[in-house]
């Protein structure tokens, strides 16, 4: 089995990307469909008592709990960052475990934006970055969910390019850097990207 992390910014086409990769990829599980299963708030008593923090009433989601620690804090989103890499080593475990047990996949696709603060970007067999091809454009997309997704907006996504920009620059071992344009192209490289990873796994005769 091989294991495949993606990552960027919010509104970079991360998610978007996993999906392709799913769809393209022979066997493959995007473990993100477990996502509510496994970061869901079991034991609110205990993180509250954890973080000194009270859980909002209509937070269940351990991820946006994350989020409003953080907002405690001078750099906010630094604090997400490191906070969401912690809680993503600890939850994937158990996702990535299930998985392989319920679904046997001969690929895991696992995507975040705090990847690159968890051992599993150093772990796995391929690393992907996805990245707007302009910021304007990022922008441009985040605006058109925004009534969907209203916790990312111009303001957040901003503060999250700077905590996270050098991150990404910096980031080693990446097998593939890829600028997304928002139009047919993107899914046009993602099938070139999954054509390669495959012909890379087939048997040298």
């Amino acid at each position: 089995m091989k294991t495949i992390c993606i990552t960027g910014h919010s509104g970079s086409g991360k998610t978007t990307a996993s999906h392709l990769m799913e769809k393209y990829l022979p066997n493959a599980f995007y473990i993100r469909k477990l996502d509510d299963m496994f970061y869901a708030i079991k034991n609110r008593d205990e993180l509250e008592e954890t973080y000194g923090i009270r859980i909002p009433a209509d937070i269940d989601n351990e991820r946006y709990y994350m989020l409003e620690i953080a907002k405690t804090y001078p750099n906010r989103e630094e604090k997400f960052m490191e906070l969401l890499g912690q809680l993503t080593d600890k939850n994937m475990d158990a996702a990535v475990l299930y998985a392989v047990e319920m679904y046997q996949p001969d690929y895991i696709i696992q995507e975040g934006l705090a990847m690159l603060y968890s051992k599993y970007w150093r772990d796995a067999d391929y690393r992907i970055i996805v990245e707007p091809s302009c910021w304007e454009r990022l922008i441009q997309f985040v605006a058109l969910r925004r009534e969907k997704q209203p916790i990312v907006d111009e303001t957040l996504a901003n503060e999250r390019r700077i905590a996270f920009q050098e991150t990404i620059d910096n980031a080693q071992n990446v097998s593939f850097r890829i600028s997304n344009n928002y139009d047919d192209r993107f899914e046009q490289t993602i099938q070139s990207i999954c054509e390669e990873i495959t012909k890379q796994q087939e048997p040298h005769l």
